[in-house]
């Protein structure tokens, strides 16, 4: 007797696990074909398994993953750009300040020619004097001799 219930109870298990896999094979069935008479017309109609979400998941996750790693690399690549324009930068720097430099010096040049200049044209002028003066008194000892 309780080999029959034991057996019986096995029976109505199997019979149970046998409709529930019809039952969800139909549903697949009943679901394509619906799906193949009437397509999706939005993505919230699609239906998706969680190995399917996980597999679209992780395709997601690895792009954006490809997408921070050349974000990444972007920056190094203008980062290094910016280091050779601020180094240019420098050296037009460098070469303003020598350019500065010498304008300085050659305006101190000028200035020291100007005020030996003006020695030179000190001397000149009292040269000048002397020679109108020497020529005044030359045409007034002409003028007495005539």
């Amino acid at each position: 007797m309780i080999w029959a219930f034991s057996r019986a109870l096995s029976l109505q298990e199997g019979w149970e696990s046998l409709n529930r896999r019809i039952f969800t094979e139909d549903l697949q069935v009943r679901r394509e074909k619906r799906m193949q008479a009437n397509p999706p017309k939005f993505f919230k109609e699609l239906y998706a398994t969680k190995q399917q979400l996980n597999q679209v998941c992780d395709e997601l996750k690895s792009g954006i993953a490809s997408v921070n790693l050349s974000i990444k690399s972007l920056e190094q690549k203008m980062d290094t750009r910016f280091t050779e324009v601020e180094s240019r930068f420098t050296g037009i720097d460098a070469r303003f300040e020598e350019a500065k430099a010498t304008s300085h010096r050659m305006l101190a040049l000028m200035e020291e020619m100007r005020a030996e200049n003006r020695y030179v044209l000190d001397g000149y002028a009292q040269v000048y004097e002397g020679q109108k003066a020497l020529e005044e008194r030359v045409t007034r000892l002409e003028e007495k001799s005539v």
